[in-house]
């Protein structure tokens, strides 16, 4: 597929929920179709477009009145650190990270589950 190619996609928009990023607001999320095949170039172009992704789904904040959510894509490739995060940087040094295969805990589950309740209410 070409940049000259348009592809389309069956697209579902939500009714109105709470809306995570603003108190007090309601916000509509609009979905592409999660079983179109999607190649990369309709994927960059829906991205170009402020859908974001989510595990398999693509969408975006598509609110009645509002238009507060930018999408900000950041060049990780190109970041510079200032002199405060370098700072930073130094002080933690020693903290400890580690990367591991995503698996379902009790001690995960009892770290997650406030978050939901609170991102749900």
């Amino acid at each position: 597929m070409n940049q000259d190619t348009a592809r389309h996609f069956a697209l579902y928009l939500t009714e109105a929920h709470s809306c995570v990023y603003l108190t007090d607001q309601l916000s509509r999320t609009l979905f592409v179709d999660p079983h179109a095949l999607m190649d990369g170039f309709s994927y960059q172009a829906l991205i170009n477009k402020g859908f974001r992704r989510s595990g398999a789904h693509v969408y975006r904040p598509h609110c009645d009145h509002c238009n507060a959510c930018v999408p900000v894509r950041i060049p990780v490739a190109a970041f510079q650190p200032n002199r405060s995060q370098r700072r930073n940087w130094q002080r933690n040094v020693a903290a400890i990270t580690s990367v591991d295969t995503p698996a379902c805990s009790i001690r995960a589950f009892r770290f997650v589950l406030p978050l939901s309740r609170s991102a749900s209410s």
